[in-house]
């Protein structure tokens, strides 16, 4: 028969995954930290294609031109 597992090891194994998930996020490179802000970008500009009535325009076209316009981070500066 299994042995139900503690709760106190389930909190700290919990915790620990968290505690690690969290470091990678801030170790993360800027262009990995950057991209939940383009994808969410990316979908609305794709909404906005697709609501504008472009019944011209293919699926292909309409994601190419989301993608041209979400671009990268439009925080960064070009020196």
């Amino acid at each position: 028969m299994k042995r139900e597992a503690q709760p106190g090891r389930k909190k700290a194994k919990l915790l620990a995954t968290l505690a690690l998930a969290a470091t990678f996020v801030w170790s993360a490179p800027a262009p990995v930290r950057a991209l939940p802000a383009t994808a969410q970008r990316f979908v609305n500009y794709l909404g906005s294609l697709e609501g504008a009535g472009q019944e011209k325009l293919s699926l292909w076209d309409r994601v190419t031109y989301s993608l041209v316009l979400a671009g990268g981070n439009p925080k960064r500066q070009s020196s």
